[in-house]
């Protein structure tokens, strides 16, 4: 099946029939995909999550978006180590699996150091 969406996961039947006769066979289907945004881990993306990606923006260098950290998926908090004295850093958050990365929680997180 092309397109299909985490949504369509379910029990589906199938049906065969040709002139020797009619078949059928009920088999469950799990569509896997890149996680939800990691709030309160709606949807894993049915499979298991990895990791969470953190990635820091210091306001003051208006540079981009630098990965900060991996926290492991059973991991509730973390600490961003080589913060500047001073600075404003905004931090945003992406959960990921097997086959990628979920879009971000973008600016949840901010304040200085």
């Amino acid at each position: 099946m092309r397109q299909t969406e985490r949504g369509d996961t379910g029990k589906y039947t199938l049906k065969a029939q040709n002139e020797n006769g009619t078949d059928s066979a009920t088999c469950n289907v799990t569509v896997i995909d890149k996680p939800s945004h990691p709030k309160a881990r709606e949807d894993d993306g049915g499979v298991p999550l990895e990791n969470y990606l953190v990635e820091k923006f210091d306001t003051a260098t208006h540079s981009r978006w630098v990965p900060a950290l991996k926290v492991p998926a059973r991991q509730a908090a973390a600490n961003v180590d080589g913060l500047l004295e001073g600075h404003e850093y905004k931090f945003r958050v992406s959960a990921v699996n097997s086959e990628g990365e979920s879009g971000s929680i973008r600016d949840i997180f901010s304040g200085s150091r």
